[in-house]
């Protein structure tokens, strides 16, 4: 399936299966890379104390970036599996529809764990 950009928006993607979750997992991991980046900013033009005061104010945030990398290329490859089945031509409707639920199953079960546990740690 094809995936495109909305104006303004983060890459759209034709997989079903969005929930609060998956939206609050990206939400997060989109939090996490924009302080890395403003950090990596202050360190390459020298501002010293923004990038520590930055550091030590996300410092919760960062320590969880790892984590919901790994999170997000499960998910990532889960939803890769759902586009191959709905491209499939070998498969009936009725498997197709069982698998792609299976895979949505697991991919909010994995979106909601991270949550869950990255979340309430955030504050």
């Amino acid at each position: 399936m094809k995936c495109h950009k909305a104006p303004g928006a983060r890459l759209v993607d034709k997989v079903p299966g969005r929930n609060r979750y998956t939206d609050e997992l990206h939400n997060m991991t989109v939090d996490i890379t924009e302080i890395a980046n403003s950090i990596k900013r202050y360190q390459e033009s020298g501002e010293k104390g923004r990038e520590q005061a930055l550091k030590l104010s996300a410092a919760d945030k960062l320590r969880h970036k790892a984590a919901l990398s790994s999170v997000n290329r499960k998910v990532s490859a889960l939803r890769k599996q759902v586009r191959q089945v709905m491209e499939s031509r070998t498969m009936d409707a009725q498997a197709k529809r069982q698998r792609i639920d299976r895979l949505q199953r697991e991919i909010g079960r994995l979106s909601a764990d991270a949550v869950k546990k990255y979340a309430t740690q955030d504050g």
